[in-house]
């Protein structure tokens, strides 16, 4: 496909404005984001934002959290946050990645820990996660350096499978977004993440879609981060990042992101309340 430059497609009236850009073009948005950054919402104008007295709420809040320990969080114009953005695997999904790995490790008399280790390596230096390569050479590898004996159908089901939608997260960021906040995923994955979208229908719900197989860098870069904030056109202060990986959360509150490092949901939400009172 051919595809445009970055910054060459303006928002439209449309529902949806998907902005792509060649591998390697250059764009005043930034250093080339590889191949492909799915927008799938035009950012509002800020012309038309409301803004409302200071420490004011909007009108009864928000209800997020467990039946259990119910959260009713005030969202204000005078947030601190203007951007969430949601990694995948282990935050808006079950973390399938690293459960589908255990299975294929146990089912071959592997140790876990150092399988999943392996298979890290593997999709990097083979590029598969960043595009660059496709499943079957990822697969390929990882037999030849661990004796793994299934093929490629079944391990590839092991982990898809394993990547349950969070439902109760779909719903806060669709809280989030009718709140004029930009959501999105920022993720290190493969096209799987696209296969699965086909199966759940999540993306709908994003304003973006940074994907490290489209984008052609990962989260261990830490020119991403960059990038992303160009795309957004925020105040990396503005935006606030939610990963279940500390070292990915590190690198962003480096870039001087705000970040919650996913540990489990009520703490999250624990966590996510200092950022919308």
């Amino acid at each position: 496909s051919n595809y445009s430059m970055l910054g060459s497609c303006t928002p439209y009236s449309g529902k949806y404005c998907v902005m792509l850009m060649a591998q390697g073009d250059a764009s005043p948005n930034g250093p080339a984001l590889c191949k492909a950054i799915r927008i799938l919402k035009p950012s509002t104008d800020k012309k038309n934002h409301k803004v409302l007295p200071k420490k004011k709420p909007l009108k009864g809040g928000r209800l997020f959290g467990t039946k259990e320990s119910m959260m009713r969080i005030p969202i204000q114009e005078s947030r601190k946050i203007d951007v969430v953005l949601f990694d995948f695997g282990g935050v808006i999904a079950e973390e399938g990645w690293k459960e589908g790995l255990k299975v294929i490790a146990k089912a071959n008399g592997l140790d876990e820990s150092k399988f999943l280790q392996d298979a890290i390596d593997t999709i990097y230096a083979t590029g598969y996660l960043l595009g660059k390569a496709p499943e079957r050479r990822f697969w390929s590898a990882l037999r030849e350096k661990t004796g793994i004996k299934e093929n490629e159908a079944l391990l590839t089901n092991e982990i898809f499978s394993r990547f349950l939608i969070r439902d109760w997260m779909i719903d806060l960021v669709k809280k989030l977004r009718a709140q004029k906040i930009t959501v999105g995923i920022l993720s290190d994955q493969t096209d799987m993440l696209d296969k699965l979208n086909q199966r759940y229908g999540f993306f709908k719900w994003f304003d973006h879609v940074f994907n490290s197989y489209h984008i052609g860098k990962g989260k261990r870069d830490m020119s991403l981060f960059d990038d992303v904030v160009r795309v957004l056109r925020s105040s990396p202060d503005r935006i606030l990042f939610i990963d279940d990986d500390p070292g990915h959360v590190a690198r962003a509150r480096e870039k001087g992101w705000k970040t919650i490092w996913y540990v489990d949901r009520d703490s999250f939400f624990k966590d996510l309340r200092m950022f919308l009172d």
